[in-house]
């Protein structure tokens, strides 16, 4: 089998290490520029040694070595081979992700509300760290753990009783995940009417350790003793909410692999109980309720169960980590679990409980790893969904598409890119865009503003490489050569930028790798390139959006779209 360029530049990079020498490639960035990649080393010596290497042949046109860099250019036919093996969507380059098991959890909804940006947020993320995982080779399972029973639901569930006046969604034409967030949000307002000290209380839990005595209250009890209307009513509220989060993911292009439900889990939390009450890891007040006691200042006293023995949002993430050990132990080769700053601190405590109950054994902690990201601030306030003081997902998504300047971008490809595909760019570029590790500042101007969010950029690029044809021509450009080479080889720069942002975990370098190609797209095809500019540009940038998952399908969609471009090249 011929050596490809990406062969090539891999053994370069690993004889450079092999020999303790740190090396960095630039790859061509103008159709001006007289190479088509420079590496860079502090070692004069190493980079002849390559020249020597690497002599003149059928492949490389001249190797010439000045100062610290060594500049390489490829034979005109060679890079012609290489255009139509990435347009035929052929491998470019090798991946330590190459055969790696890994799944990614995130969202982890509660089954009492629509998803809010919170979640839409987290829903980017985790989709878009699994595309790139899988562009990078790996075999990735999505998934996601439900938290379908705990007091909050219960209180959707009191709403539903008190407000919902026992219509239907379909009767109220609604959404049936809004209608539930409705009820549930108008039973928590009453309850902090009543309890105005919690309001500014960040446990994340705080609500479900003590007992209230209200008619959420009423609800666990009858649901604990196993009433059949009670568990009627549960299920039917819990179907509603899923089925509206799956609908509003859906639109989102966001698939599940796997769905965990909170109230499979209580044959494993009465045994991590039994075994931490056991070996005194966890303590039974007088009052019944079972308790961890961290020795810390954040969460002093985790509740695993309130007095009436209803495991609480702690016990069952707990249930959830223990029930995943199993497939760690023979199925997994990393388990990246989302989750946002706040609940940290809760993690690693629910870690140190388990390490403490007796799985000193299981691998789990040594695979899975937290991915944790800032909250989202709204206007610089936080949101609380309880309060009703939310962007649900939906309304904010609406509000995309409406935008004029998205119409207009879809009308000019006489609708080959729909609305809802250009509004996906748009919304996902924004969020990905900014740093996990800090909070993430929202506002509608930021959204909407080309300075403040690069999807508009990568959505004009890839608005023009789809765009309606125009009028014939009497002599179509010729190929200018010198651009094509240069999109192929920041093709390449473009695959090393996705490889490094997955090793690191930081989608937002993946992010600003595929603005500057939209940004070389966008010059090219506004210069009147030639046909085979436009499918090369189409084919790449398709493969950076897929490896983020937007606007498409993935990794799949991405070599379906190659398959048709090759075609449409060939002929």
């Amino acid at each position: 089998m011929a050596m490809t360029i990406a062969d090539m530049l891999e053994r370069t990079t690993d004889a450079f290490a092999a020999a303790g020498q740190p090396v960095r490639l630039e790859y061509r960035n103008a159709r001006t520029t007289k190479w088509d990649v420079k590496v860079i080393s502090n070692s004069s010596q190493a980079l002849l040694q390559l020249a020597g290497r690497v002599p003149e042949s059928k492949m490389v046109k001249r190797v010439s070595v000045k100062g610290n860099s060594a500049f390489v250019e490829f034979n005109d036919d060679y890079v012609m081979q290489e255009v139509h093996r990435r347009l035929a969507g052929l491998p470019i380059g090798g991946s330590w992700f190459r055969g790696k098991r890994i799944v990614v959890q995130f969202i982890d909804p509660n089954s009492t509300k629509a998803l809010h940006l919170g979640h839409l947020y987290e829903a980017i993320l985790g989709n878009a760290l699994a595309a790139l995982l899988e562009g990078r080779g790996a075999a990735v399972r999505r998934t996601c753990f439900v938290s379908d029973v705990s007091r909050s639901v219960c209180e959707a569930m009191a709403g539903y009783e008190k407000f919902g006046g026992e219509a239907t969604p379909q009767e109220r034409h609604e959404k049936a995940d809004h209608m539930v967030g409705r009820v549930y949000a108008q039973y928590a307002a009453a309850y902090y009417k009543q309890h105005p000290a919690e309001l500014d209380n960040e446990d994340p839990t705080r609500r479900e350790t003590a007992l209230v005595g209200d008619e959420a209250d009423d609800y666990v009890r009858r649901y604990q003793a196993g009433d059949r209307a009670t568990r009627d009513l549960w299920l039917r509220i819990r179907n509603w909410v899923l089925e509206g989060q799956m609908a509003t993911l859906e639109r989102l292009g966001v698939r599940l692999d796997t769905v965990q439900y909170g109230s499979d889990t209580d044959d494993i939390i009465a045994k991590l109980l039994d075994n931490g009450l056991q070996r005194g890891v966890l303590q039974r007040e007088p009052s019944g309720a079972i308790v961890y006691h961290s020795g810390k200042e954040e969460y002093k006293t985790v509740v695993m169960t309130r007095p009436d023995g209803f495991p609480t949002e702690h016990a069952r993430q707990m249930a959830q980590m223990i029930s995943v050990q199993a497939v760690c132990a023979t199925e997994v080769d990393r388990y990246y679990t989302l989750m946002g700053m706040e609940w940290k601190p809760a993690w690693q405590l629910y870690e140190n409980i388990l390490r403490g109950c007796g799985d000193g054994d299981s691998p789990y902690h040594d695979i899975v790893a937290p991915v944790c990201h800032g909250m989202v601030m709204v206007e610089g306030s936080k949101m609380k969904s309880s309060l009703g003081a939310v962007v649900l997902a939906d309304e904010f998504i609406d509000r995309v598409e409406a935008l004029r300047e998205i119409q207009a971008l879809s009308a000019a490809t006489d609708g080959r890119v729909a609305v809802s595909a250009i509004a996906d760019v748009v919304v996902k570029s924004f969020f990905l865009s900014r740093r996990m590790n800090k909070d993430l500042g929202f506002s509608w101007n930021q959204v909407t503003s080309a300075a403040d969010n690069p999807g508009w950029e990568i959505a004009t690029a890839w608005c023009a490489v789809n765009s309606a044809p125009g009028a014939e021509v009497a002599r179509p450009p010729p190929l200018d050569f010198d651009v094509v080479r240069t999109l192929l080889f920041k093709g390449f720069d473009l695959e090393r930028a996705f490889n490094f942002a997955a090793s690191e975990i930081d989608l937002s370098l993946a992010v600003k790798a595929l603005v500057r190609f939209a940004v070389l797209v966008n010059g090219a095809v506004r210069g009147q390139s030639h046909g085979l500019a436009i499918e090369l540009s189409r084919s790449i940038l398709h493969h950076g959006m897929a490896s983020l998952g937007i606007a498409c399908d993935g990794p799949a969609a991405a070599a379906k779209v190659a398959a048709s471009t090759a075609a449409e090249a060939a002929s």
